[in-house]
């Protein structure tokens, strides 16, 4: 895979960054599973780096449901698929990515695309939900969310909600996205 430049896992770097010598780093450093990524980019994403990069693979980063931090720039490289992960997200709440009383929050991705599986969730096999989102943010603080495109999800494309300890989100910024084909609409501003 080196002649295509795709990362590998990286067990140094990951120490560095433990350690605090590093401030970025690259999601595949923890591995990628074609299968199933989502250890290795939630792990990246808890690292604690301030700026976490999804690196294009030559294939999806499949993943389960993902939780976002506070302080966090998540950046995709240009053709990275964020795709949710087949016969999962049973929950009616399940999201590709969740932020909770979370502020300073960054998601970018021109030329990525956050994918879900719109007519699994509408089929007799899921329970009735209308809160599977593609980007979930409720109680949050200071959020830019940039040049992704988001598509199918079993709900929103973009959720901005709220929070028993945070009744509302705030300086939030939507900028080049685009919501396609969302089971109930592409954004929901719901405080």
């Amino acid at each position: 895979a080196e002649w295509l430049n795709i990362p590998q896992p990286n067990p140094a770097a990951v120490a560095e960054v433990a350690s605090g010598a590093r401030t970025e780093v690259n999601a595949a450093w923890w591995g990628f599973d074609p299968e199933d990524a989502t250890a290795s980019l939630q792990a990246a994403i808890d690292s604690g780096a301030a700026r976490v990069v999804v690196p294009f693979m030559g294939a999806p980063w499949i993943i389960l449901p993902v939780t976002l931090r506070r302080n966090l720039e998540l950046v995709f490289e240009p053709g990275v698929v964020v795709l949710a992960k087949k016969d999962a997200y049973k929950g009616g709440g399940d999201s590709l990515f969740t932020a909770r009383n979370a502020e300073n929050i960054t998601v970018r991705g021109y030329g990525t695309r956050l994918r879900m599986h719109k007519a699994d969730y509408q089929s007799k096999d899921y329970e009735k939900a209308e809160w599977r989102m593609t980007l979930d943010f409720s109680g949050c603080k200071n959020v830019r969310i940039e040049g992704l495109s988001l598509e199918n999800s079993g709900g929103d494309g973009i959720y901005v909600g709220a929070t028993d300890e945070r009744p509302w989100c705030e300086d939030m910024v939507i900028r080049d996205v685009l919501c396609w084909n969302h089971h109930r609409q592409g954004i929901s501003v719901i405080s």
